[in-house]
């Protein structure tokens, strides 16, 4: 797998970063929820955005919408898994 780096100027909660085909979200202070986590997963795909990275400090969940419509995630924000959410995505239809 080759690594890509996306620059950004992430700044506090709720800076969302669209200068790449990557939807980036970074959580500054207490850790989010994993219905804020499937929020701002949302708020990307209204935006037609397919590839999210949403941060937590150190911790990232990365997900990516597959040609198919099929979700794959990997990562983690202490509890909340990106391989989960990718797997709970697909049951849902999102």
């Amino acid at each position: 797998m080759k690594d890509h780096f996306y620059p950004s100027n992430r700044v506090s909660e709720g800076v969302t970063i669209k200068t790449s085909p990557i939807y980036e979200h970074y959580f500054e202070g207490r850790k989010p929820s994993k219905a804020q986590v499937i929020q701002s997963i949302k708020r990307g795909l209204s935006g037609g955005f397919h590839m999210f990275e949403i941060t937590w400090g150190e911790n990232m969940v990365t997900l990516d919408r597959q040609a198919g419509g099929r979700w794959a995630g990997w990562g983690w924000i202490k509890d909340i898994s990106g391989s989960d959410l990718a797997d709970q995505f697909n049951r849902e239809a999102v």
